[in-house]
Formats: structure tokens, C-alpha cells, sequence
């Protein structure tokens, strides 16, 4: 049986139109921004991940499982994270702009036999009511954009989140490494394109951990680590 809740995208950027219906959860509509660059990099991508990421698991272990029910998965990708949080127990959403990610997440929450949603929207325009989130989750995402996109989307996790609501989240720390081999082509400041791989053309942009305690102004900010990777993993509460 279908439930299907419509979620309309507009955007200003002059393109095609895509439509596209799921069952359980899921109305895509929208003009073009990067959605032909993901499901480009999501086809051309030679694997899928299927281990959640181990500081999801333990952000994951360290809630209050009776007061928090819905988790947001922001840029949910092929869908490992959805599956993990389901299977946990959790009630989770999971928003991807692209219709290719969008798909896996769906054929391999159906082949679990799990229950989850799925919503095509931005990252920096999430198409769900303001406090409405108990915890949101985002690994290696809000970095593929520009630093304005970088500051609304964080400014629409504060908002769909709850009171006390937590968010955990991964960006690259800056400088991208291999940056003086011509890997990347800088196209603004701290914001480069890969020249090789499937996301090639995609933006990066690389956190400065200083610049971080100001991107966050308004949430307090519970732990900010340095994964030894070149990544930085950070939690925040919203007060």
C-alpha cells in the first residue's frame, strides 16, 4: 500500500524537471542543482557501503532511546545508515538529492523488511516542519556545496531540530590532502573540485576547525575531534 506525502522543490537554476513516486514515502520534484553530477558519481561509483560509520554507532549508543523516535539521515546515500537506525529501533528519515542514492536507500530498506521514509530535498532547504527531528546524523555531506549552502544548511538543522535535539556530523579539515599535486582545482576560498574520481566536478569545501565554533553559534557544541584522517567529527546540542 502506498503513503506517499508530496514534497515540492523549486529552485531558481533554469533545468529539467524531475518527477519520480516511491512507495512508503517519497515525491520528487524539483529544478536542477547538482542532482546530474550525484546520480552520475552514484552510477559510476564502484561500490556501496554497507558498514555504518563507527561514530554513528556510537552517537547511536549513547541516546535516550524512549525520548528520541526520529532521526534524519541528511544525505542518506545508498542507505547504510537507515538500515542501521531501523534496525536499532528508530523511526528514520533519510534526504538525499539524488535520485540514484535514493533508489539503493529504497530497494535495500525493502529487501530488510524495514520501515523508514525517504525525501528528495537539499540539504540546504529540508522540506520538514521546524522542530520536528530528534537527532540528526550527517556523514561526509554538508561539505558538498559552497559556504553560503554550508551556513543554510546548518541553520535548517537547528531548525527541524527539537529542543535539546542533537546533531553529529563529518567534514574534511582543511587543507585537502594532495591539494599542491593538482588533485583538486580551487573554485573559492577552501573549496575545491576533484579532477579525477566519481565526484569529479562535485564541490569540497575543508573546515578550519576555529571557523567551525562560528558556523555553530547557537548550538553547544559537545565534542569536536580529529578522526586522524583528515576529517573532523563534531556533536552538538541545540539548546
Amino acid at each position: 500500500m502506498r503513503n506517499v506525502q508530496e514534497f515540492s522543490y523549486n529552485n531558481n537554476q533554469a533545468a529539467g524537471k524531475v518527477t519520480e513516486t516511491f512507495p512508503q514515502l517519497i515525491l520528487c520534484q524539483y529544478k536542477y542543482t547538482m542532482i546530474e553530477d550525484w546520480d552520475s558519481a552514484y552510477q559510476q561509483r564502484p561500490y556501496v557501503e554497507k558498514t555504518p560509520h563507527e561514530g554513528v554507532v556510537r552517537f547511536i549508543a549513547n541516546l535516550d532511546h524512549p525520548t528520541t523516535h526520529q532521526i534524519l539521515d541528511l544525505g542518506c546515500g545508498d542507505g547504510r545508515h537507515l538500515v542501521f537506525l531501523a534496525q536499532q529501533g528508530y523511526s528514520p528519515i533519510g534526504i538525499d538529492q539524488a535520485i540514484w542514492g535514493l533508489r539503493r536507500s529504497k530497494q535495500w530498506v525493502e529487501k530488510e523488511r524495514l520501515k523508514t521514509k525517504l525525501v528528495c530535498g537539499q540539504v540546504s532547504s529540508l522540506p520538514l516542519s521546524s522542530e520536528s527531528i530528534d537527532a540528526v546524523i550527517s556523514i561526509q555531506v554538508i561539505h558538498h556545496q559552497y559556504l553560503n549552502g554550508i551556513q543554510r544548511a546548518i541553520s535548517e538543522v537547528k531548525r527541524i531540530l527539537r529542543i535539546n535535539g542533537k546533531f553529529y556530523f563529518t567534514v574534511p579539515k582543511y587543507p585537502p590532502t594532495g591539494w599542491k599535486n593538482t588533485r583538486y582545482k580551487k573554485v573559492a576560498d577552501q573549496t575545491y573540485f576533484p579532477l579525477d574520481g566519481f565526484e569529479k566536478h562535485i564541490p569540497h569545501y575543508f573546515f578550519r576547525i576555529e571557523e567551525l565554533h562560528t558556523l555553530l553559534a547557537g548550538f553547544k557544541i559537545l565534542k569536536m575531534n580529529d578522526d586522524k584522517t583528515r576529517h573532523l567529527a563534531v556533536l552538538v546540542q541545540k539548546g
